[in-house]
C-alpha cells in the first residue's frame, strides 16, 4: 500500500495548477474555430488564443471570469497578422469585447463601430497592448466602476470615439473595495482627435500616464476625478501625469482634476517633464473642482504659439483637504503670452521654445534651447509629495504615431534633465509609424510582452516575447506557435510571425507548456512513480 501513497504523492505534484498544460487555439475563417465567441468560455491559465488578420469578426464578445489567467500565467488574445492587417472586431449589440476576467492580455487588433464601448475591462490584471480603437459611437475604452483592478493600457492608438459630454475616448476606474490599491497605466500610446467626451477621463484610485502622445480632444485632455459609487474616503485618488505631449485645440482645459460633481477625489496630482501646447480659444489650463489635497507642476513647458493668453490656474470652487492650497511649482518654460500664477519659481520665460522642428512635431530643444539643463527631480509641496512619483522620465513620445517595434523610445539624458518631454541628447526622432493612416494597419510580428503590473518607472516593455519589468522569463518567445513566454502577469505570446505573415501555425489546438524553474525535481519525481508503478505491477504478478 505505501508504494501507492508513494506513486499518487508523485503524480499529485506533477498535477499542480502551475503545471496544467496550456492550450492554443486558433480562429480565423480557415481555423478550427471561426469565432472568438465559440472560444471564449474555454480557457484557463497560460492560454493563448491566436486570431487570424485580414478577417472581421463580430462584436459582443464576452471573455467571462471562469476563463481568468494567472498572476503568473495569463490568457493572452493576440491579434496574428494576415498580409500585412490586424483582425477587427466590429460592431456588435452593446460591446466590441468585454474583459470580465482577471490576467488577460488583449494584443494586436482593430477595435470599431461597438454603439456602447469598444473594449470593455472588467477584471484585475488587465493589459491591453498594440490596439487600434477607433470610431466607436460611445467609449473607445472603458474601466469599470466595479469588479476592475489594475490595468495597463500602452502602445495603442485610440482616435474618433466618444460622443457628447458623457462618452469619452478612454473612461477608466477601479474597485477600491474589491481591488484596493489598484492603479491605471497608461504608457507610449497615441490618443488624440476625440468626437465627444475627453481624451482621458479616470476615477482609478491611481493613475499614471507616462510618454504618450495626446492631442485634439472634444473637451479636456485629462478629466482626473473622484471615484463614482465608492464609499465616500475610502481611498484617495491620485494621478502622476509624466513625460507626454499634451496638445489642446479647443477651448477647453489641459486638465480638470479634483472631481466633476460626481466625485471628489481629495488627491494628490502631479505634472513633470511634459510639452503641453494651449488653443487660442482655451480658456484655462487647468482647473480644480471639488477636494484635492496637492498640486505639484514642474520642468513642463507651456506653449502658445498660435497666439491666446489662456488662465493658468482656476481653482475659485477648491477646496483644499489640509485647509489651504498645497500647490509647488519649480522649472517651468511658460510662454511670455501666459501669466505666471504667483505660487512658480524657478520659471524661465519666452516666445520660443527652440524646438528642432516645431511645424514637423519635433520637439526636442535644439541647440540655443532656453529648455537645455535647466530642469531638476520633484515631487510635490513638501509634506504632500506623490508617493511613488516617476521621477525624470526614462522614455519619451514617438510623434503622433504609436512605435511599431513596441519598444520604448529612450530618452537619453547627458548632464541635468532639459524642460519638457523631450531631450536634446536624444539624437533626433526616432523611425515610426503610425496605425491612424490605416485602420486596419499591420501589428508588430516582435509580439512584446510585460508585466501587466510594471511598477519600473519607464513602464519599458520589449519584444520578442520577452518580459521586463522585474518579472521572469521562461522561453525566448520564438515559437511559431506564439506560446513563447509565460513571464509574470506579462502575457506569454512570444513570436506572431511577420508583419504580413500568417502566423505559420498548424490546424487544431497545441498543446504548450513553459517548463518552469524546478522541473528537473519534478521530472526526478515522474521517473520515480514510473519505477515505483513498475515495481508494484511486476509484484501484483
Amino acid at each position: 500500500m505505501k508504494y501507492t501513497l508513494q506513486i499518487a504523492g508523485a503524480l499529485g505534484v506533477l498535477a499542480t495548477p502551475s503545471l496544467a498544460l496550456a492550450t492554443t487555439y486558433q480562429v480565423g475563417p480557415s481555423r478550427p474555430y471561426q469565432s472568438l465567441q465559440e472560444v471564449e468560455s474555454l480557457l484557463n491559465p497560460g492560454d493563448v488564443v491566436q486570431v487570424d488578420g485580414d478577417h472581421t469578426y463580430d462584436g459582443d464578445i464576452h471573455i467571462p471570469p471562469a476563463s481568468s489567467g494567472s498572476a503568473t500565467n495569463p490568457v493572452t488574445i493576440i491579434g496574428i497578422p494576415v498580409n500585412g492587417k490586424r483582425p477587427r472586431i466590429q460592431g456588435g449589440s452593446d460591446w466590441g469585447i468585454m474583459l470580465n476576467a482577471d490576467h488577460i492580455v488583449f494584443q494586436g487588433f482593430e477595435v470599431t463601430g461597438s454603439p456602447f464601448t469598444c473594449v470593455i475591462n472588467k477584471g484585475h490584471d488587465i493589459t491591453l497592448r498594440d490596439l487600434v480603437v477607433h470610431d466607436c459611437p460611445g467609449h473607445g475604452i472603458l474601466g469599470m466602476d466595479f469588479e476592475t483592478g489594475d490595468q495597463t493600457i500602452e502602445y495603442t492608438e485610440v482616435y474618433a470615439c466618444g460622443d457628447g459630454i458623457y462618452d469619452h475616448q478612454i473612461y477608466v476606474a477601479t474597485d477600491e473595495t474589491e481591488h484596493p490599491g489598484s492603479r491605471v497605466r497608461i504608457q507610449h500610446s497615441y490618443i488624440h482627435d476625440g468626437n465627444g467626451g475627453n481624451n482621458i477621463k479616470s476615477r482609478a484610485e491611481r493613475t499614471e500616464v507616462y510618454s504618450n502622445w495626446i492631442e485634439a480632444p472634444a473637451y479636456h485632455v485629462f478629466d482626473l476625478i473622484g471615484a463614482d459609487g465608492q464609499a465616500p474616503g475610502l481611498a484617495r485618488e491620485d494621478s502622476d501625469i509624466v513625460g507626454n505631449v499634451l496638445i489642446q485645440t479647443g477651448s477647453y482645459t489641459i486638465a480638470r482634476i479634483g472631481g466633476d460633481g460626481t466625485g471628489a477625489s481629495s488627491g494628490r496630482y502631479r505634472f513633470a517633464y511634459n510639452t503641453i501646447i494651449t488653443s487660442p480659444q482655451q480658456g484655462t489650463i487647468f482647473r480644480v473642482m471639488d477636494q484635492i489635497e496637492s498640486l505639484a507642476i514642474h520642468d513642463n513647458v507651456f506653449l502658445a504659439p498660435n497666439g491666446g493668453s489662456p488662465n493658468f490656474f482656476d481653482d475659485g470652487s477648491a477646496v483644499w483637504t489640509s485647509g489651504s492650497p498645497k500647490r509647488s511649482a519649480q522649472h517651468n518654460f511658460v510662454d511670455s503670452s501666459i501669466t505666471v500664477p504667483s505660487f512658480f519659481s524657478g520659471t524661465v520665460t519666452g516666445s520660443d521654445a527652440e524646438f528642432e522642428n516645431y511645424a514637423a512635431g519635433n520637439f526636442i530643444p535644439n541647440d540655443q534651447s532656453p529648455l537645455l539643463d535647466v530642469g531638476a527631480p520633484g515631487s510635490g509641496p513638501s509634506g504632500f509629495e506623490l508617493p511613488n512619483a516617476l521621477g525624470l522620465p526614462t522614455t519619451v513620445p514617438p510623434v503622433r504615431a504609436v512605435e511599431s517595434s513596441l519598444q520604448p523610445i529612450a530618452r537619453e539624458v547627458d548632464g541635468s534633465p532639459d524642460i519638457g518631454a523631450y531631450e536634446r541628447g536624444d539624437d533626433g526622432m526616432p523611425s515610426t509609424t503610425s496605425s491612424s493612416s490605416s485602420s486596419s494597419g499591420s501589428t508588430s510580428s516582435s509580439s512584446s510582452s510585460s508585466s501587466s503590473s510594471a511598477s519600473s518607472g519607464s513602464g519599458a516593455t520589449t519584444g520578442s516575447g520577452s518580459s521586463t519589468s522585474g518579472s521572469s522569463t521562461t522561453g525566448s518567445g520564438s515559437s511559431t506557435t506564439g506560446s513563447g513566454s509565460t513571464g509574470s502577469g506579462a502575457g506569454g505570446d512570444g513570436g506572431a510571425g511577420g508583419g504580413d505573415d500568417d502566423g505559420g501555425f498548424p490546424t487544431g489546438p497545441i498543446c504548450t507548456y513553459a517548463p518552469p524553474a524546478g522541473t528537473e525535481q519534478l521530472t526526478g519525481l515522474l521517473v520515480s512513480a514510473i519505477a515505483l508503478l513498475g515495481a508494484a505491477r511486476r509484484r501484483r504478478r
